[in-house]
């Protein structure tokens, strides 16, 4: 049920198993402690060459683990409809995995924005172009699951926190929210870590958002 014309992909209704999202979630907050004590991120770096490096990181810790559940890929092509002849959603990483029956539309999508506790926060580019394009369906139609991360790449977090917070709050309506950006340990040990819940454009079951933020500065 992809929609070309309204620039969505995914299955709808599709469930992510927790042991799934804690997996994917255990290798991001892996990679992202060998990366912060490596402290080669700078405040004017990319968040693509962030993501760059935070991919290597966890590609080092995945080798050293004899985990086969999942597999990922770093901004791919989301799987579009057959007709589909342009790209229509590209996530900062696409985690995959094993599951019988074969879907193609079976993914757990990433998307990382930076952030700053100083100066410009950044935070409502993480609404704008991050959250919303879960809830609009750009990428994960349907899913129960996403995650965002926030890179803060000028300290302090917690005022990169505070900001994000408000951002949310102030486009609620915008985003569909059904459950409030909180934090929330439930599916990750990382300290930094909140949930907040919305409907999508066509959706009937509430996606859970997972975000995870990581300091960088």
């Amino acid at each position: 049920m992809n929609s070309i014309g309204d620039n969505t992909v995914g299955k709808p209704e599709l469930p992510i198993r927790p042991g799934i999202v804690r997996t994917v979630l255990d290798l991001i907050v892996a990679g992202a402690k060998e990366l912060c004590v490596k402290k080669v991120v700078t405040p004017n770096m990319h968040e693509d060459h962030i993501s760059e490096q935070l991919d290597q990181e966890m590609r080092t810790v995945y080798r050293g683990t004899d985990s086969d559940i999942v597999n990922w890929a770093m901004r791919p092509d989301i799987p579009t409809s057959h007709k589909a002849t342009i790209q229509i959603g590209e996530a900062d990483f696409t985690f995959y995995w094993d599951q019988i029956p074969r879907d193609p539309n079976r993914y757990l999508a990433v998307e990382a924005k930076k952030l700053r506790g100083r100066y410009s926060s950044l935070a409502n580019k993480y609404v704008d172009e991050g959250v919303l394009r879960f809830v609009n369906e750009k990428y994960g139609q349907g899913h129960d699951h996403g995650i965002m991360m926030g890179y803060i790449v000028v300290a302090p977090l917690s005022n990169a926190l505070s900001s994000v917070k408000t951002a949310m709050d102030k486009r609620k309506v915008k985003t569909r929210e059904c459950s409030k950006f909180s934090p929330n340990g439930s599916l990750c040990t990382h300290p930094f870590t909140h949930h907040s819940r919305h409907f999508q454009d066509k959706a009937t079951v509430p996606m859970t958002l997972i975000h995870v933020f990581f300091d960088f500065s």
